[in-house]
């Protein structure tokens, strides 16, 4: 090691006879109740309107978790990003959830979710003190150093919020890649020493030496194996641990430079790894990107490190929207100017005692935050540039500054000050965990901080909207777009809000603003698509509906608008392949299942119609004209008892809409099945059930004659003979007068009266 890396003494005797196993467990112990007295208080949170339901309530992968849905999460990205080990881990934490916790719905209880984000910060922590522990052989320094990491309330976003579940997982793999790294380079740095006690006769002496190199290079091997798996599924977990090469490169160089030479002979295969899966997010981020003038991005990042640096001295207030975007720094002088604090810290850095170890953990937290700095643009740059979770794997930098700043001093005030500053960090972190509450907390807390934050009026706008209170939903929305004008999302909700309160046109044109402004706005290309088609102007809505199939080939709502359009013109096997493209991209899409089962009845495949009809009735739909359908699909398969329940099923739910036209419909047929139930029975001499079955055919319909005639014949059958005349009068007043119906009735009732 170097001079700057020899180990400190004083501080490590009175730990000395302490096993290591055991200490790391108290370590882990404490840090766990630690976390579960700062962080607890989260379990019970709700998920979020920023994130979480994106994630976890409307993941087609997610609902229902099945095993082609498992698959499909490796087999392709969602939103933007392929990181299929978190929605791997998401859909573990779905289906324990509805077993543990089931609710109606998608809903999702949170506490599972929150627990586990609580134990992945926690492993996190101690994975930090063996780093440090590793390193420098103060345990107790070192455990200060994961406290720091651990309580800081730059940690509380990652921690509260379980939509960055993501980057606590990534975090765990990359920072056990980080230290079995390290493992293998201090085993190669402390090779020589280690050998030195292997004494005897030359050849004996050289044997067992080679014995023993063999042995630690196979061991350095497995452990090389494993951390480059590690850090390749910290990628799948979430790609900003693409860093991971550089920090072990950093504190390679920081405290074993002799092996660095050593080091780049295997590690080339983690640059290699981080280069592919970064282009691969970069290609499926493309067009959510907002692209930065290339002049002004130095700029950027000098700002934003400048505010990460600010924010973990004075760590308040925070917030989830910081309003630092794109715009907002270039109308800004002084972010011309925040580049040079920065600079003025490395500056004085390089005047320091020990300023190797101090220039290390500045170039680790530079490192944690390098792909989010701004220098290649993001897409939540959109929003802001900085975020508190971005340094999350930064912190490894100040925690390892404090170990080392413990290690070699030798005063007790200096630790005493760390006790403080650490109990203050716990406070602002236990009162910014309660930030995360509920949607009313978080969002209200951003605007109270940042009134610019349009991302928080329209995240109040859709709530509203969710509670049918579209007046107020259309004020937040006016308030975002005052702040964000061309902001074609914010138009989009302006037109949905709009549409709400029946103002058309007004829905309209805020539609074309969202085109306008993005013309890869899929959504509002779909709102207009569907707004000319009530229109009856096909054309329009044919264009917008392949534009926005365009942008979103999987967008199932439009391949159902394309289908119906083919209906309407009767191009019935065009319209079944796009019902058909619908239900592919969304299998359990109930009215794709419904239209597709009406197209099927259209063009007489019966046996795939019902298949339809009772795909969309499994799904946990109902419908008054599916249930009427299935009906009569069993009628026509004879099968009376399902039949009948289907009618009343469909009759049931007409009512309750109130929709005549259907009742009458289904009364019908409910006449006529009983009717012909009855008959069934009659046949075979039941005439007790077949009484029973004509005389609800005649509730269903009291005019239809048949019901009344059958059941005089079966009164009749049971020597209930002036029942039998009776219905038979009824029967005769409701035939045409002479019709051969009604000289049937007559010689019925002339041969009853004898």
């Amino acid at each position: 090691m170097s001079e700057n890396s020899q180990q400190p003494t004083g501080r490590t005797k009175n730990l000395a006879s302490t096993p290591k196993r055991h200490f790391r467990i108290g370590v882990g112990f404490f840090y766990f109740i630690v976390t579960i007295l700062v962080f607890s208080r989260s379990v019970p949170y709700d998920l979020l309107h920023w994130d979480d339901d994106l994630h976890l309530l409307h993941n087609p992968h997610l609902n229902p978790v099945t095993i082609d849905s498992f698959l499909a999460i490796w087999a392709e990205p969602y939103e933007g990003l392929y990181i299929p080990l978190s929605y791997s881990f998401f859909a573990i934490e779905v289906l324990l959830t509805r077993w543990l916790f089931p609710r109606d719905g998608i809903e999702l209880a949170p506490y599972l979710f929150h627990i586990i984000c609580l134990l992945l910060h926690c492993a996190n922590s101690l994975q930090i003190f063996r780093i440090l522990k590793l390193i420098i052989s103060d345990r107790r320094a070192a455990c200060m150093g994961g406290l720091l990491f651990l309580l800081h309330p730059l940690q509380v976003e990652s921690v509260a919020w379980i939509s960055e579940t993501r980057g606590l997982l990534s975090g765990l793999f990359a920072l056990t890649a980080i230290y079995l790294a390290l493992k293998v380079v201090v085993q190669a740095a402390t090779a020589p020493s280690d050998l030195s006690h292997v004494a005897g006769p030359s050849h004996v002496e050289l044997t067992t030496k080679e014995t023993i190199c063999k042995t630690g290079f196979q061991t350095s091997s497995r452990t090389l194996v494993l951390a480059t798996i590690c850090f390749l599924l910290s990628l799948l977990a979430k790609p900003t641990s693409v860093v991971s090469p550089l920090i072990v490169v950093i504190l390679t160089w920081g405290f074993f430079p002799y092996q660095l030479r050593r080091l780049f002979k295997w590690l080339w295969i983690w640059f290699v790894i981080a280069f592919v899966m970064a282009v691969i997010n970069r290609n499926e981020q493309a067009e959510l990107i907002f692209e930065s003038p290339l002049w002004f991005r130095p700029f950027i990042a000098g700002d934003s490190l400048t505010f990460y640096l600010g924010k973990f001295l004075s760590p308040y207030p925070l917030m989830f929207d910081y309003g630092r975007n794109i715009s907002y720094l270039i109308q800004t002088k002084w972010t011309y100017c925040t580049w040079l604090a920065p600079c003025a810290l490395l500056l004085v850095i390089c005047f320091l005692n020990h300023r190797k170890i101090w220039l290390t953990s500045y170039a680790i937290f530079i490192a944690g935050v390098l792909p989010v700095l701004g220098i290649v643009p993001f897409a939540y740059q959109y929003i802001s540039s900085v975020a508190d979770r971005y340094v999350y794997l930064s912190m490894l930098g100040p925690a390892l500054a404090l170990t080392w700043f413990l290690s070699i001093s030798q005063k007790k005030m200096t630790m005493r000050l760390a006790y403080l500053a650490l109990s203050l960090f716990s406070v602002l972190s236990f009162f910014q965990t309660a930030v995360w509450k509920n949607d009313d907390t978080f969002f209200g807390h951003c605007l109270k901080l940042n009134p610019r934050s349009f991302m928080s009026h329209q995240q109040l706008g859709h709530l509203l909207e969710t509670t049918g209170n579209f007046k107020e939903a259309e004020q937040h929305f006016l308030r975002a777009l005052s702040i964000m004008p061309e902001d074609s999302g914010i138009n989009h909700n302006l037109g949905i809000a709009s549409m709400r309160l029946g103002q058309t046109e007004k829905a309209f044109d805020y539609y074309q603003k969202a085109i306008e402004f993005d013309p890869n706005n899929s959504k509002s290309h779909f709102e207009l698509a569907t707004y000319y088609e009530s229109h009856s102007r096909d054309k329009d809505a044919f264009h917008h509906y392949s534009e926005a199939l365009r942008v979103r080939p999987k967008f199932s709502e439009a391949w159902l608008g394309l289908g119906n359009l083919a209906r309407n013109d009767n191009k019935h096997e065009e319209a079944i392949r796009y019902y058909r493209l619908a239900l592919r991209f969304k299998p359990n899409y109930p009215l794709a299942h419904k239209s597709l089962g009406y197209m099927f009845l259209q063009t007489d495949q019966i046996a795939n119609a019902q298949i339809e009809f009772e795909l969309f009735k499994e799904i946990g739909h109902i419908d008054s004209t599916v249930d009427y359908n299935l009906g009569l699909i069993a009628a026509k398969n004879n099968e009376i008892e399902k039949a009948m329940i289907l009618f009343r099923s469909s009759l049931e739910e007409s009512q309750q809409k109130n929709d005549l036209e259907q009742i009458q419909k289904v009364k019908h047929e409910l006449t006529l099945i009983h009717n012909l139930a009855g008959a069934m029975h009659q046949e075979n001499n039941r005439h007790i059930q077949a009484i029973s079955q004509f005389e609800q055919a005649i509730q269903y319909n009291a005019t239809f004659a048949p019901a009344h005639y059958n059941l005089a014949q079966s009164l009749h059958g049971t020597n209930r003979k002036a029942e039998a005349l009776e219905a038979l009068k009824i029967a005769l007043t409701l035939v045409p007068e002479n019709s051969e119906a009604a000289i049937d009735i007559k010689n019925r009732l002339e041969l009853y009266q004898k």
